[in-house]
């Protein structure tokens, strides 16, 4: 969450000349809900079952860079199948960093709420899910927005 994916994910495909296809997004089209209202609604094991669901679906993909939800990595075997799909990219981005650029958005995100503090969840959220995380073919220390222009030329 908060990381660039959804901003990098775009550029890359772009200058790839793939699609871009966002998980939460795709979700969100299929489900004609936000995901703040479908964890509200259906709650999250149904969220993570239709995350399942589109993994199913990217498989059937060519030529596309997958943007997935901050979750997605982390429920069971995820990780190793969005692996066998392509090459996977953490953007290992500072808990404090992550903490800034969220502060602004935490009401959208409903991994935040429930938390005392947007601080308490970025480094619970992201203690539970570095091993998946570190298990991406490639990472980026701190990637900076204003760098992803260059930082496409050398994914490329």
């Amino acid at each position: 969450m908060g990381s660039g994916k959804t901003t990098l994910g775009k550029l890359l495909a772009g200058e790839l000349k793939y699609t871009f296809i966002d998980s939460d997004q795709y979700i969100e089209s299929c489900e004609k809900k936000s995901i703040p209202e479908i964890f509200k609604d259906k709650g999250e094991l149904y969220f993570r079952k239709k995350e399942k669901e589109f993994l199913l679906h990217a498989k059937l993909l060519d030529k596309c860079v997958i943007s997935t939800g901050a979750g997605l990595p982390g429920i069971g075997d995820n990780m190793q199948q969005l692996n066998d799909l392509g090459t996977t990219i953490w953007l290992d981005v500072d808990e404090h960093v992550l903490v800034e650029r969220l502060k602004k958005e935490s009401e959208s995100r409903p991994k935040l709420i429930g938390f005392d503090s947007v601080e308490e969840a970025v480094k619970t959220l992201l203690g539970n899910r570095r091993e998946f995380y570190e298990r991406a073919k490639l990472q980026m220390k701190n990637p900076m927005p204003e760098n992803f222009v260059q930082i496409v030329k050398h994914i490329i």
